[in-house]
């Protein structure tokens, strides 16, 4: 998504996005078939990772 027009690229503070934060990621995502993946950042710098699994159960039958 871009940046808007009034926002100066210099002055963003961003960091990279290293291997370590790859990885934790993709491991958030393994297996995820229900749920969410959160990232959570501060100062452009990924800080957190939060997973949240939800489990379908199929209604039982009476």
């Amino acid at each position: 998504m871009d940046q808007p027009a009034s926002m100066d690229q210099s002055k963003l503070r961003t960091g990279p996005l290293t291997e370590t934060v790859l990885a934790a990621l993709a491991e958030a995502l393994r297996g995820v078939r229900y749920g969410t993946v959160t990232v959570v950042v501060q100062d452009g710098r990924v800080v957190q990772i939060d997973r949240t699994d939800r489990r379908r159960l199929k209604a039982e039958q009476e």
